[in-house]
């Protein structure tokens, strides 16, 4: 009996990096959504996955030329009718390799244009736009927007998904409080696996670009942002991180947080 108690504890206590990772398979709420391509002049774009009952029509020529955040010449971009709106989606690469959404409607007599970094983008019948992928990110940011009389809005969460199995670069001191504050619930040692459950976004312009919580958290980390880690033991904690980069520089402490981008 003890033996079998054992090795339940440590089938709890295991992690599976499989699980961590990104499926490459649809996610359930779009299984059975049309699968659509969007291009930019130089770069076949991703797919993206349309409700079977949502209508749209496929465009390959500038809607309005001269006007920033228009698509070019030689892309392609879809349009949709959302209530009174008509929404535009297409896709950048941009010049160094960022892909990025361009999502565009009006609002009264003015035209909104909002960009989203991310690799892939799925649209319900109600015209709830589901953003994610790691470009220009520090990992893999799941988003949704709407699209109302009001224009596009993203709707914000109070913590975004990561789910990622990390080794740490340098020790990791797991806190009651973010930003480096509160008591200790553990002290990971260098070299040891985490698991990244969720992180903070932080946000000062309408466009949602984000800017780091805190500016000097006394850990030798500037600037940096907050994620809930969890221990092999299980124990769970705030981490202050600095990301790294992909010039091979790894993140600080959580060696897998790097910014995919420029």
């Amino acid at each position: 009996m003890l033996k079998a108690s054992v090795i339940l504890v440590m089938l709890c206590l295991h992690f599976n990096a499989a699980e961590a990772q990104e499926s490459t398979s649809l996610p359930e709420p779009f299984k059975g959504y049309n699968k659509v391509s969007v291009r930019d002049a130089s770069y076949l774009g991703p797919t993206v996955l349309i409700d079977p009952s949502l209508k749209y029509k496929k465009i390959h020529q500038e809607p309005e030329p001269g006007v920033e955040g228009d698509f070019s010449d030689d892309d392609s971009y879809l349009e949709f009718k959302c209530g009174n709106n008509t929404l535009q989606i297409g896709f950048t690469n941009g010049l160094s390799e960022d892909p990025t959404f361009i999502l565009r409607t009006s609002v009264g007599p003015k035209k909104q244009t909002v960009t989203a970094d991310g690799t892939y983008l799925a649209i319900s019948n109600s015209c709830f736009i589901y953003i994610s992928g790691n470009s220009n990110q520090f990992y893999n940011v799941r988003r949704k927007f709407t699209v109302n009389s009001k224009g596009i809005r993203e709707v914000r969460q109070p913590l975004y998904l990561v789910d990622e199995v990390c080794v740490a670069s340098a020790p990791v001191d797991l806190r009651t409080q973010k930003c480096g504050k509160g008591e200790s619930v553990a002290k990971i040692p260098k070299g040891e696996k985490v698991q990244i459950l969720l992180a903070e976004r932080y946000y000062h312009d309408e466009d949602g670009a984000s800017t780091p919580a805190c500016q000097d958290s006394g850990l030798g980390v500037f600037p940096y942002e907050n994620y809930l880690v969890r221990s092999q033991f299980g124990l769970v904690g705030w981490v202050a991180n600095s990301a790294g980069s992909i010039a091979g520089e790894p993140g600080n402490p959580l060696s897998c947080i790097i910014m995919n981008g420029d």
